[in-house]
């Protein structure tokens, strides 16, 4: 659609640019300057003109310098128009300015059609610079300072190059640096070489020689890493090793030793020290590594005090004994030489070599003892005065319990040794020996074929005799079993391991297996099952050898008694003949 304007001619120089600008020294004068026109609209009779002016640099093309500037609704007196123009006092430095005018009827809300060609805008609104001359005139030598300077009053143009270095604007490309800073701003660039021989390139180094090529010291010098200006990592050198602490800033090791080793971890209030040769604290916080070649693995505020003694984690564990070992847990104590607790709460193992698997509250106080479950309490040589071993009754002396074996159930109350070399176990629930953890019912031709012996709660030991578990059953003549058991030699002996006056009465194993055979070819062991067997057919045998005899003396007493009978039958008889005669 051509716009109503397309024939719309501006009649330029009529009033190009009428008006101007007064100026006294007592003030400046301001920006405004007044444009006034005569517009054409092809013979339409318009009111009103809604205008846009912009302010350019150049009389084409070029971007504005200000604008735009609305004036709607502008009344014409016979085409006549007149404009104030307030661009501001930045506008006007000195160099040429073109007006370019856009217009519209008043009553339309469309775009603007521009009117061609822009208007030079003359000298006229630059006499707002005379005030400034005329307090230029009144201005004496150094009488302007800092405080009388507006910011930005002073320009780049108006800095003389010469004497003060300009702002620098230039820039480089990729893979150049700039080489210098001309007095204007403007750089110098030049392209980036390549490392130098035996630098490091940032992106990584081809064909080096480990031997020659490396990133560190020459000198007894440490070497650290640092990230966030904070230490990540130091090497120093000590005693013809090296000294190893990452991790938090503050971990370390203890001055003038030797082959120390903090991997990790770590932080401001609970730092990670090695603190004896050759020790290791590999992460965690709050651990320390004290004995020699002694070693922390991790987890919380653990301890391997002695020399060779090893924390694998958890918190708040102490390797107190030479080789003493923790796997975790928390709370725990291996105080003992070449003790270990494996795990849970709060167990101490306190004598030589002594164990606790796990469990809570155990104690394994004599040497070479085994505590597990709960509270179970082999004693010590002496009151520790803390930990799982602390206030007993009594404490042995010496070694403590030396060898005792104690489990106990979940009770909540202490199971404790008497004695050493004991095997103790406190089962509420009884105590099963087996394939299983109860009696087992394999599928196949045996049915309800437990395999296991128990002691029940009440402390009867109770061997497997299912008949449905047994093959190839036979009859056994009681006779011979009989004669077998009273051929059979009985000793009084004890056990060569034991104290002399502990004695026991039975026979040997090789003459019960030559006996009876029993036990397969095992002649050194009686099995219990075996022993009751062979008693109950003795029994049988016994009994019928007995009542065989009690028949053949019951018969025998008949006998006698009619023989009596009939002797006390003739004795009547002559007693009442007799005074006959």
């Amino acid at each position: 659609m051509r716009s109503p304007f397309a024939r719309r001619a501006l009649r330029a120089g009529l009033w190009s640019l009428l008006g101007w600008f007064v100026s006294t020294p007592a003030a400046a004068v301001g920006s405004v300057y007044t444009y006034q026109g005569l517009l054409e609209d092809d013979g339409a009779a318009v009111s009103s003109y809604d205008f846009e002016v912009y302010l350019f640099g150049q009389a084409s093309g070029g971007a504005a310098l200000a604008g735009p500037f609305a004036f709607d609704d502008v009344a014409l007196d016979q085409g006549r128009f007149l404009l104030q123009i307030d661009p501001g006092p930045a506008v006007f430095d000195g160099a040429d300015r073109w007006m370019e005018l856009r217009v519209r009827r008043g009553a339309e809300t469309g775009g603007y059609t521009q009117l061609l060609p822009r208007q030079r805008v003359f000298a006229t609104p630059y006499a707002q610079h005379a005030g400034d001359a005329d307090f230029a005139a009144q201005v004496g030598p150094g009488s302007v300072g800092t405080l009388e300077l507006a910011d930005g009053a002073v320009t780049g143009t108006k800095v003389d190059s010469a004497t003060v270095q300009r702002r620098v604007t230039g820039a480089c490309a990729v893979g150049a640096a700039i080489t210098a800073v001309m007095a204007d701003g403007q750089v110098s660039c030049a392209a980036i070489p390549a490392p130098a021989a035996g630098a490091w390139a940032l992106g990584g180094n081809a064909g080096t020689d480990p031997a020659l090529h490396f990133l560190g010291t020459t000198d007894a010098a440490a070497l650290e890493l640092r990230v966030q200006n904070l230490r990540a990592l130091r090497l120093q050198p000590a005693g013809g090793t090296l000294n190893v602490t990452a991790g938090y800033a503050t971990n370390g090791g203890t001055p003038g030793l030797a082959g120390v080793t903090v991997a990790g971890g770590g932080e401001a209030a609970n730092p990670n020290v090695a603190g004896g040769n050759f020790a290791t604290v590999s992460g965690g916080r709050g651990n320390q590594a004290g004995g020699t070649l002694s070693v922390v693995a991790g987890g919380h505020s653990n301890r391997a005090l002695a020399a060779h003694g090893s924390i694998g984690g958890g918190t708040g564990n102490s390797a107190a004994g030479a080789q003493g070992t923790i796997a975790g847990g928390a709370a725990n104590l291996a105080a003992g030489i070449d003790s270990s607790v494996g795990g849970g709460y709060g167990n101490s193992a306190r004598g030589v070599a002594s164990v606790v698997p796990g469990g809570n509250g155990n104690c394994a106080g004599g040497n070479y003892s085994y505590a597990a479950g709960t509270f179970a309490t082999v004693r010590p040589a002496a009151d520790p005065g803390e930990g799982s071993c602390a206030g007993l009754a009594a404490y042995p002396g010496g070694n403590g319990d030396v060898g005792s074996f104690a489990w106990a159930d979940a009770q909540g109350t202490k199971l404790i040794t008497t004695g050493s070399n004991q095997f103790l176990v406190r089962a509420a629930g009884g105590v099963w020996f087996g394939t299983d953890s109860a009696p087992s019912f394999p599928a196949g031709r045996f049915i309800n074929t437990s395999t296991g012996a128990h002691l029940t709660t009440g402390g009867s030991w109770t061997n497997n005799s299912d008949r449905r578990a047994k093959d190839g059953l036979a009859p056994v003549d009681p006779a011979d079993v009989l004669a077998g058991v009273l051929a059979l030699p009985i000793y009084g002996w004890h056990y060569r391991v034991e104290d002399e006056r502990r004695r026991h009465l039975g026979p040997t194993a090789q003459d019960f297996h030559a006996a009876f055979g029993l036990n397969g070819d095992d002649d050194t062991a009686i099995a219990t099952i075996d022993a009751d067997g062979v008693a109950l057919a003795a029994i049988q045998g016994m009994h019928a050898q007995f009542a065989a005899r009690v028949k053949r003396l019951e018969g025998e007493n008949t006998a006698l008694r009619r023989e009596l009978q009939a002797l006390g039958e003739r004795l009547a008889a002559l007693e009442h003949a007799a005074p006959a005669r």
